[in-house]
């Protein structure tokens, strides 16, 4: 602005000078000039020329210099690297630089005469208005921070630097506002505020302790939460006292950290490791390493440093050595005995306890298995944890378990609460000062009460860790000391990890007796055991060793069994060891497998087998036992024979009430025809053969039910060669045409003491025998029956038969014959040479013991295509024998009235005729209630009543229950065809006076019935 001034001013100048100059010259005659004046004139002109262009080119260089200027002035403000901006009191803006628009990311002219606060972040507004008001009040320049938006919403950190002046053309007073990009400032001020955060919560969280102290003054500058956690004590005290850290330390690391802390005043690093003693007694490890700080000077004053807990690390190293030491002993120890003792030293030298014991299962107590330090008087007092009665029996919970006492008790049973302090989740109790636990226990606590015995034993230190493998307590490790605070928790905790291991060392050692022992009763039961065993190879089958049993039983000897497979030695068939295999090889075991085997002199035996691979010596084997159980099928063929039986019994027993009361029908009938009948002639012999044949069929019956029951049968002097004859006729029914009968029986007329029906199975069974015997070519049976005398001594004692005389019954057929090892089988139960579907083998065993019943005897003789031959001795009787009376004869008549009950309509009205031709009054009814009700109406009514025994609604036994109830003196019968449950006994229980098997036959009941009135007439008499 001065330049331009100067110029203008010049320029007048020149101006003025030469007006003046052509003042000089008049207008209207340049000619008057002189040529001096010209020349003068022009020099002047040349003069005044000359100095304007000296002037224009001083107004050139002044252009010049003012373009250079306004190029300063642009690169100076519209190019600076900050914002100018020219704001009036209403906020305008008036003026901005290129860098003030390119902030707010729009051109100068855009943002002329806008609100500067439009570009204010909304939340950042009270500050820039505050900025303002204070900038205008005071005049004073302002400084603010705040945020500023783009024209495209991006935000940015501003710093604003305001002053205030006048406005040249309004004199209004204006704010020159110069705007900073502070973004990356105040990035960096985040980053370092964010860092010192977390470098702070560092500090503050770590589980180590950060401290800084002035060696100079020895004072603790700064020292971490950290402090607090480990230490167990208040920041606080380390400031007011840094010899509150030194007191800390456990009085036998005191003097070493110490001594280690001079090196703080040579300025160099140092480390070393102590113990610290916790205000509640606990006691940790710490790893604390220091490094120097040197001052500008480089001098150190001050140190920076982190303290560790390493309590765990050196726990971990303890019992890791400790760990290592307890499995050498475990490992070197030989037996359970010798384990437990170095066991005891071991833990007496790492607990520094003065006494230690252990404590084994015993049946149900849990003694001392060792005890070192303890006296003799305590060791026999808490010997046993069993609570005894009076009685010395030990008492028992509801589960049947002991009751185990004392705190050892608690322990081993698994009595504990974990909140205590004195006990830990694994169950072990501890306690360094049981005078102060028992004095604080309250009188329902007894599981502190239970201390009481070690602690008048002086002991203050007690610690007790269980023995338990497997969730099974089976012992219990008890240290004690007379000194206090000798256990901590963490100590407690490393001797559960170490009798953990115990445990499983005990455990195995106990195994490993077991084993040996059950190795020493293996040996001795497999070589003595009562079943065959054997002890093969997996790969080949070759035995390795046999027992005593097996050689018993094949007739091998060692030397023939060992080394040979069992198919060599013909014991096994190959088929069966085949299948033996296959069931081994598919699951592993052969369980109870049936094997027919041979023995060395080839007698065939049954087996049942089982097979299992165990392991012998650590080498896997095969072990196979077997039972002989020949015996035991002969057994179970005979009870299965028996169940037959019982099944015919019930059948024919069913068969036979049927039966009889069609059997009492048409002998009643045949009987009231024989009363009727004529004494001679045609008709008189055929009723005879009718009550004959209804006779023969009514013992028939009694046969069947007899031989089914399998009972003790009545013998009776008998002509057995009628019975012989018959026997032989049903039997020719059952021969093919090819096999011829010959009999020879008509010279032997004597009499045994037999039961027909066992006559007439002898027969048929040796019958049936020869028929399989020929059934091939056909042949010849032959029957002879003779009288002979037994006197020759040899024979005699041959058969085992008494002297005397008997009748010899020979069967023998013409058939393939048998050789001596059949022979000798024959009479054994279920031996037999016959396809499984002939026969059981029970015929010739049966006839073997039906002559040995009758006191006889049974030979058989026989060669191989020469046919059998078999000869039974049987003693004759000279009893005479019963000579039954005929039909009239037996007939015996009486008086009185008689209630007659039976279902069976037919029969009740046949009885009925008979009852009333012999002279009684009868009243008949097919209903036993019926019959109830009318004896009911008029009790004294009957002189007798018989009743059948099954009937519907009611039995005959029920229904005489209820009439003697109304009578008790009243004579009863009972009739029945078959009835397991009523004998003659049970019927007497009852009051019954009579029972009679059906069919009746009059001459049998009108006895009966005679005799039962005439006691009762001289009763009543």
């Amino acid at each position: 602005m001065q330049g331009e001034s100067q110029c203008s001013n010049q320029n007048g100048d020149l101006r003025r000078l030469a007006e003046e100059a052509m003042g000089d010259i008049p207008a209207h005659d340049p000619e008057m000039l002189s040529p001096e004046a010209v020349q003068q004139l022009l020099h002047q002109l040349r003069v005044y020329q000359i100095e304007l262009e000296m002037q224009n080119d001083e107004l050139r260089q002044t252009q010049m210099s003012l373009e250079a200027s306004q190029v300063r002035y642009f690169d100076l403000y519209d190019l600076a690297p900050v914002g100018y901006f020219t704001v009036n009191e209403k906020g305008l803006i008036l003026e901005t630089n290129l860098t003030g628009a390119g902030l707010l990311g729009l051109t100068k002219h855009v943002l002329l005469k806008q609100l500067l606060s439009r570009f204010i972040l909304h939340e950042d507004q009270n500050i820039y208005y505050h900025h303002c008001l204070k900038l205008f009040e005071t005049g004073d320049p302002q400084v603010c921070e705040l945020r500023m938006v783009r024209r495209d919403g991006t935000q940015f950190w501003a710093r604003l630097e305001s002053t205030v002046t006048q406005d040249v053309e309004t004199n209004a007073p204006v704010s020159r506002i110069i705007v900073s990009n502070i973004t990356e400032r105040k990035q960096h001020e985040n980053d370092i505020l964010e860092r010192e955060q977390r470098l702070r919560i560092l500090t503050e969280t770590i589980e180590e302790v950060f401290w800084m102290a002035d060696v100079e003054v020895g004072k603790m500058l700064y020292i971490s939460p950290g402090y607090e956690r480990i230490w167990g004590l208040p920041r606080e005290s380390l400031y007011d006292a840094r010899k509150s850290l030194i007191e800390a330390i456990h009085p036998e690391d005191r003097g070493r950290v110490v001594t280690s802390l001079e090196v703080q005043k040579t300025g160099q690093p140092f480390e070393h490791e102590y113990r610290i003693v916790r205000p509640n007694g606990s006691i940790r490890w710490i790893w604390d390493r220091g490094f120097p700080i040197p001052s500008e000077t480089g001098k150190v004053t001050r140190y920076a440093g982190v303290a560790s807990d390493i309590t765990e690390r050196k726990q971990a190293e303890e019992a890791r050595q400790a760990t290592i030491e307890l499995l050498q002993i475990c490992n070197q120890s030989i037996s359970l005995r010798d384990l437990v003792q170095n066991l005891n030293f071991y833990f007496q030298k790492l607990t520094q306890c003065e006494a230690i014991g252990v404590r084994l299962r015993q049946g149900d107590d849990f003694p001392y298995y060792e005890a070192i330090g303890f006296t003799d008087k305590f060791v026999l007092a808490e010997n046993s944890i069993c609570t005894c009665d009076q009685n010395g029996e030990i008492i028992r919970d509801n589960t049947g378990h002991p009751v185990l006492e004392c705190m050892c008790g608690n322990i081993i049973c698994g009595r504990f609460d974990p909140s205590k302090p004195y006990f830990t989740g694994h169950g072990s109790f501890w306690s360094s000062n049981t005078t102060q636990l028992l004095a604080g226990a309250i009188e329902a606590d007894r599981h502190v009460g239970s201390l009481n015995r070690c602690n008048a034993e002086g002991y203050e230190s007690v610690a007790l860790v269980p023995l338990r493998l497997h969730g099974e307590t089976f012992g219990l490790f008890q240290f004690n000391d007379k000194r206090r605070e000798r256990f901590t928790l963490e100590k407690v905790a490393l001797l559960e990890d170490l009798v953990g291991y115990v445990a499983i060392a005990v455990a195995k050692l106990k195994t490993d007796e077991a084993l040996r022992e059950s190795e020493e009763k293996f040996a001795k039961t497999f070589k003595y055991a009562p079943l065959l065993m054997t002890i093969s190879n997996i790969q080949d089958g070759r035995y390795i060793e046999v027992n005593e049993k097996f050689l018993e039983v094949t007739g091998f000897t060692r030397d023939e069994a060992v080394g040979k497979t069992s198919v060599e030695l013909g014991w096994i068939s190959k088929e069966d060891r085949t299948k033996l295999v296959e069931v081994l090889n598919t699951f592993g075991r052969v369980k109870e497998m049936e094997l027919s085997l041979t023995t060395k002199d080839k007698k065939s035996i049954a087996c049942l087998y089982a097979s299992e691979i165990v392991s012998i010596n650590g080498i896997k084997r095969l072990l196979s036992i077997g039972q002989d159980i020949t015996r035991r099928n002969h057994i179970e063929a005979q009870l299965r024979q028996v169940h037959k039986m019982e099944a015919i019994g019930t059948l024919a027993g069913g068969i036979a009430h049927d039966f009889n009361n069609i059997l009492g029908s048409i002998i009643g009938y045949t009987e009231l025809a024989l009363l009727e009948a004529p004494r001679e002639g045609e008709l008189r012999y055929e009723l005879d053969q009718i009550y004959k044949g209804g006779k023969r069929a009514t013992d028939l019956v009694q046969q069947i039910l007899t031989f089914s029951r399998q009972g003790e049968q009545l013998k009776k002097p008998l002509r057995i060669s009628p019975v012989i004859k018959e026997s032989l006729k049903l039997l020719r029914a059952s021969l093919p045409s090819t096999i011829e009968i010959v009999q020879d029986i008509s010279s032997a007329d004597g009499t045994i003491l037999a039961e027909p029906t066992q006559i007439h199975q002898i027969i048929m069974n040796l019958g049936i025998n020869a028929m399989h015997a020929m059934q091939d070519k056909g042949g010849c049976l032959t029957v002879k029956l003779k009288q002979t005398e037994m006197t020759s001594k040899d024979s005699v004692k041959h058969l085992g038969l008494k002297t005397g005389p008997y009748l010899k019954l020979t069967v023998s057929d013409t058939g393939k014959g048998m050789d001596h090892r059949i022979i000798d089988n024959i009479f054994n139960p279920f031996f037999t040479t016959k396809a499984p579907d002939e026969g059981t083998g029970l015929g010739l065993s049966v006839v073997h013991g039906i002559v040995k019943s009758y006191k006889g005897a049974i030979t058989v003789h026989s060669e191989p295509g020469e046919g059998t031959e078999f000869n039974l001795y049987l003693p004759q009787t000279f009893e005479n024998m019963i000579v039954k009376e005929k039909f009239e004869e037996a007939l015996v008549r009486g008086k009185g009235n008689i209630l007659l009950v039976d279902d069976e309509e037919d029969l009740v009205n046949a009885e009925k005729l008979i009852l009333e031709y012999l002279g009684y009054q009868v009243s008949s009814f097919t209903s036993s209630l019926a019959s109830l009700e009318t004896f009911r109406l008029q009790p004294d009514g009957f002189d007798l009543v018989i009743s059948d025994q099954t009937m519907p609604d009611m039995t005959g036994l029920q229904l005489a229950t209820e009439l003697l109830n109304i009578r008790p003196h009243l004579p009863i019968i009972i009739c029945t065809g078959y009835s397991a449950n009523l004998t003659s006994e049970v019927a007497a229980l009852h009051g019954i006076k009579a029972v009679v098997m059906k069919p009746l036959l009059a001459g049998n009941i009108s006895k009966i019935i005679k005799e039962l009135l005439e006691d009762k007439g001289n009763t009543d008499g």
